[in-house]
């Protein structure tokens, strides 16, 4: 079924009624017979593929198939399964990955679901507070370390985000991963970040960056370490950012864990 109308009701918006392109997949349960695909309610091209969690099993490997509402999308999946949610060398750190769904109006992303990210890090995902930052360019903010989890995108703009681990006891401690995240060259993901791992990010031009985290703020349970940690050994873009005082007067890992570092870490 096609259906689609481009007038914009008035409002400047253009809108579209359920239309389906030719060879779209639906799986979704016989009861729920109409999706809409509009502005407001946009589904992804894996969304229409997969309504349910359950129900990832409609591509076999990786093709080309019809988004809703015309365009392509690529799927990337794993034998017959979709994987969104990859994992990293560091114990908690996790990517999240979906494709874009563009059309001459621009594009539309699912950026994470709550169920796939509850898997992948065997615990209930919650979210308590979402926070968004502007940073001009050549701000460095961080390394900042709290007992919550985050979830960060990069809304606009590009920056280099780094995470590290600094958790004592981690069998990868003092080990640091970066991303390039946000505007081209940058990838639209988002990270996952488990709490106990400090992360940083240096802004290449204007950013906007988005932080959800599962506690409520609390100035008293803040930590975090020297940006330029020779432990860490992150391989920053530019050596003098514009930094806070707060973030410059950070620590450094031989400071806060003497038993740790030195006894074969960043030795």
């Amino acid at each position: 079924m096609v259906e689609r109308r481009d007038d914009d009701g008035g409002d400047g918006v253009g809108h579209a009624v359920p239309c389906w392109g030719e060879g779209a997949i639906r799986t979704a349960p016989a009861s729920r017979k109409r999706e809409r695909c509009n502005d407001s309610e946009a589904i992804s091209a894996r969304t229409a593929l997969n309504f349910s969690p359950d129900l990832r099993t409609s591509v076999t490997e990786t093709q080309d198939q019809a988004a809703p509402c015309g365009g392509k999308a690529r799927l990337r999946t794993r034998g017959n399964k979709q994987v969104p949610v990859r994992s990293t060398a560091i114990s908690g750190l996790f990517i999240v990955s979906w494709d874009l769904v563009t059309d001459d109006r621009g594009f539309f992303r699912q950026t994470y679901q709550h169920g796939e990210i509850s898997r992948a890090i065997g615990r209930e995902l919650r979210m308590r507070q979402g926070n968004h930052s502007r940073s001009a360019a050549r701000v460095l903010r961080g390394f900042h370390t709290e007992p919550w989890d985050k979830l960060i995108y990069v809304v606009r703009g590009l920056a280099t985000c780094a995470v590290a681990d600094v958790r004592p006891d981690s069998p990868t401690f003092g080990r640091s991963e970066t991303f390039l995240l946000g505007d081209a060259p940058g990838n639209r993901d988002r990270i996952f970040i488990s709490r106990g791992l400090a992360n940083a990010f240096y802004c290449h031009a204007e950013t906007d960056y988005l932080n959800d985290v599962s506690e409520e703020f609390d100035p008293d349970n803040r930590s975090g370490v020297r940006w330029d940690d020779p432990v860490l050994n992150v391989a920053w873009p530019d050596r003098d950012p514009i930094l806070s005082a707060a973030d410059r007067g950070q620590p450094l890992l031989r400071d806060l864990f003497p038993g740790r570092v030195g006894n074969g870490v960043g030795e």
